[in-house]
């Protein structure tokens, strides 16, 4: 009877024990996994983790049924051990997964905008801007749509530039820079007028000048050039040389065939222009005798007289569109004899020799004595006459 019933204790023992092992398990499962997910709002937003204890299952004591009871009650405060990790933020929208650890990664702030990689950050209160709409400056000055465009690159025109023919544009820009010089009156003021640091107040000074007033030199006109008889198939430049006249200077334009201010040649002239006329180079080649420029290096030294002397010498220059030819025919003058004028004539209209002037005759009723002076005659008279020149009295 004993032994009966010391198997039913058994036996009670153990369905007491079996039935507080499910109680535990049944337990324990809920609070496992809400523990699991718990997040201390107190760490700043960072992520902890929580670990359970190990929980006792062994079988035996009723010592050991009274813990399991009390670990189930929902009275009793849990007490878990909170241990940090490292934040985990969330890629591409992802969810937050869960690892082998139970460790459960901050979603990260509701409010925060997704990052998507190689997309630019907009920021909430940037205004919305049109791609296709042209970017304004706003330091840019306001330009009146009415307003024509002026083109940045455009040469700035002179408002005082002078006007004419290339040559009197050219004649007028040298004056002017004649003009300036003379204002001046030390030479410091010559030295910043012309841009020097010394006295060298030379043709080329002035020539420098005229460049940085008018440019390149202009082109002489097609219509001069084409009188020519020695260059009129080149293309002439209007070229100036400041000749000293006294203390002053004195422009004297020249055509040469070279388009640069400083080019090669600029000082040989195939024409030359004085008082309101072009004069034409007469220079030949000393061995094949064709026509040449004038070389003018030498109007350093000369005075404008001397120039004009060189230009009136028929073997140095010609006025334009006259030839040599022309240069040397000889003026005939005409010449005439009035009425009653005595037979003293040129050869040329000289009396033929079987010309006879009658003398009236002596009477027969009244002879003259033997030594009476004989009467000489009256002198011929000739009539009015025309002298022409020399190819007329050949025609005749």
């Amino acid at each position: 009877m004993e032994t009966k019933n010391n198997v039913n204790t058994k036996k009670k023992k153990a369905i007491i024990i079996i039935s507080l092992i499910l109680c535990v398990l049944l337990c324990v499962s809920p609070v496992a996994f809400s523990h699991s997910a718990y997040v201390d709002e107190n760490s700043d937003g960072q992520t902890v983790e929580i670990k359970d204890g190990p929980t006792p299952l062994a079988a035996g004591s009723p010592q050991d049924a009274d813990q399991a009871e009390q670990a189930a009650s929902p009275a009793t405060p849990v007490r878990e051990e909170l241990t940090q990790v490292t934040q985990a933020v969330p890629v591409n929208g992802q969810p937050v997964v869960r690892d082998n650890n139970d460790t459960v990664t901050d979603p990260g702030t509701p409010d925060a905008p997704i990052v998507v990689p190689d997309q630019p950050v907009t920021e909430p209160n940037t205004p919305v801007v049109d791609p296709d709409e042209p970017v304004v400056d706003p330091d840019a000055p306001i330009v009146d749509p009415d307003e024509p465009a002026v083109d940045p690159d455009a040469p700035v025109v002179d408002p005082d530039a002078p006007s004419g023919t290339n040559t009197e544009i050219t004649l007028a820009y040298a004056q002017r820079v004649i003009d300036g010089y003379s204002a001046c009156s030390t030479d410091k003021e010559r030295q910043e007028y012309f841009g020097i640091t010394n006295n060298n107040f030379s043709n080329d000074t002035f020539r420098d000048k005229l460049q940085e007033m008018m440019g390149a030199p202009l082109p002489l006109e097609n219509n001069i050039t084409g009188q020519a008889a020695y260059c009129s198939d080149l293309t002439l430049y209007l070229h100036v040389y400041f000749v000293k006249d006294g203390s002053a200077r004195t422009p004297v334009i020249y055509a040469t065939a070279t388009g640069a201010a400083n080019g090669s040649g600029r000082w040989e002239a195939w024409m030359i222009y004085m008082s309101g006329t072009w004069y034409e180079s007469q220079k030949t080649h000393e061995y094949n005798g064709s026509h040449q420029p004038t070389g003018i290096s030498s109007f350093n030294n000369r005075s404008i007289p001397e120039i004009s002397a060189m230009l009136n010498d028929a073997a140095q220059f010609l006025p334009l569109g006259t030839t040599p030819v022309e240069a040397e025919e000889p003026v005939v003058e005409e010449l005439t004899v009035t009425e009653n004028a005595i037979a003293d004539v040129p050869e040329a209209i000289a009396t033929p020799q079987d010309l006879v002037v009658p003398t009236e005759p002596l009477s027969d009723a009244e002879p003259q004595p033997a030594d009476s002076t004989p009467v000489e005659p009256a002198p011929a008279v000739i009539p009015e006459t025309i002298i022409l020149p020399q190819e007329e009295l050949a025609a005749e």
